[in-house]
């Protein structure tokens, strides 16, 4: 799956006419706007008021009137909700197992919902703020039919003593990627561990449950769902933003961190702690934007340079996501890097409004070099070389690069995908900084 930019956000209109609406809620909201004069209808009420009010009808509590004064915990009680009291996180290990599927690169992992275990394997995406999984309509009882039909596992919730059902049966989730493909569907609190041994789990975890998949997405059989290492802000589920698994994971431990080691034979996640036996070399750390509402993790760096050209020196807000094959770019850099090979380059356009470069299969690509910088204004560069931008042969002696260009209505966050991520090692501190390094040769 080539995941490029943050989700869409946009509610799932037909399918929430479809499905009953939590009378508890509505009936709460009603009694408020009659008890209290002036008292907002739900069409006016506030985020953190419908969220109080969801968490007491979650929980099965008789709502007590709104009052002007509301504690930092009833604003956060959404959060509240999915395991930071009643939940478990160890300090864990799992192991990342890349596949080659279509010329592209999917680093994938296993992931335990429910109890008894349902096991999955999960594409792993730092770009997504939604984890989900393939899953039959809690209404119908069906999975999609794409689904059924490629004989695929699929999350059932009746087989789960865990699950809480349809208790989050007015919050949905959507998922558009601008490759075009997409999934939607209802949202379940469930029990979640990644890791089969040394692993980590939390206990009320909320997932989305794919009753819809597009066509091109149904057809990725190497997957069952994604497991969602990037922001909240950048949650596909609606109508109230639900905690990742990671910010999920941060509340319930004094360390918040993650690490990546992306080798093209294997790699590991490690939850909690700074494995130093992951890399060779400097851990070099860029602080991350903290104003930044996307799913990505996203930090500036400082230039870029093609060849053996000279560095440009220039801010570019970029992301790592480990669930693309492509390094995308602004186009006047996408530009500027083709501008090297000979004559006869061609754009192409790419699904999800991204553009492509066709150039000569017997033309050598230069590298791409990124140059990141510290707190402490250091300087490090970090090269793609250029036989790694070969994606693919298109037609005779054409073939097609896998660095492409942005649209430009999309936000300009350079995301870079496995070309750039192959053979490195990333640090996550949550919401202050982002460590690179060199994968260790032994793992």
């Amino acid at each position: 799956m080539r995941r490029f930019v943050t989700v869409a956000l946009a509610a799932i209109a037909s399918f929430v006419d479809a499905v009953p609406q939590d009378t508890l809620l509505l009936a709460a909201v009603d009694r408020f706007a009659a008890a209290s004069p002036g008292y907002p209808t739900r069409g006016e009420i506030s985020d953190k008021e419908y969220s109080r009010l969801r968490k007491l009808c979650v929980d099965g509590q008789s709502p007590k009137p709104p009052v002007d004064t509301i504690s930092e915990e009833e604003k956060n009680s959404v959060w509240k909700t999915n395991g930071t009291r009643l939940g478990y996180a160890g300090y864990g290990t799992e192991e990342i197992t890349p596949r080659l599927v279509v010329n592209k690169i999917q680093l994938t992992c296993r992931v335990e919902i429910g109890w008894p275990s349902q096991n999955f394997t999960f594409l792993i995406s730092t770009g997504s703020g939604t984890t989900w999984v393939v899953g039959e309509n809690p209404w119908t009882g069906r999975a999609p039919h794409e689904v059924v039909l490629k004989n695929r596992e699929v999350y059932v919730p009746l087989n789960s003593t865990q699950a809480n059902g349809t208790v989050t049966e007015y919050l949905t989730f959507r998922e558009d990627y601008t490759d075009g493909i997409g999934a939607n569907g209802t949202v379940y609190r469930e029990r979640l561990r990644v890791g089969k041994y040394d692993g980590i789990e939390l206990q009320h975890q909320f997932i989305g449950v794919a009753t819809n998949l597009s066509a091109n997405l149904a057809n990725h059989t190497a997957f069952h769902g994604v497991l969602a290492l990037g922001k909240s802000q950048g949650s596909g589920m609606e109508p109230i933003k639900l905690p990742s698994f990671t910010d999920t994971n941060r509340s319930l431990r004094d360390r918040h961190t993650f690490s990546l080691t992306l080798k093209l034979y294997g790699g590991h996640i490690d939850f909690g702690y700074l494995n130093q036996s992951r890399y060779s070399g400097e851990l070099f750390r860029v602080p991350l934007d903290r104003e930044d509402r996307s799913a990505f993790h996203v930090f500036t760096a400082s230039g870029y340079a093609v060849g053996n050209n000279s560095m440009q020196i220039r801010d570019i807000r970029a992301a790592p996501e480990t669930a693309s094959a492509f390094i995308l770019l602004p186009e006047a850099m996408a530009d500027a890097y083709y501008d090297s090979c000979p004559p006869g380059v061609e754009k192409v356009s790419m699904p999800g409004d991204n553009t492509g470069y066709v150039y000569p299969c017997d033309f050598a690509l230069p590298d791409f070099t990124l140059q990141l910088t510290s707190d402490t204004l250091e300087r490090k560069r970090f090269t793609v070389p250029g036989e790694d931008i070969r994606y693919e042969a298109v037609r005779e002696g054409m073939c097609l690069g896998n660095i492409m260009a942005l649209p430009e209505f999309q936000p300009q966050i350079a995301v870079l995908g496995w070309p750039f991520l192959k053979n490195k090692f990333l640090h996550f501190e949550l919401d202050t900084h982002l460590g690179f390094a060199a994968a260790a040769e032994e793992l």
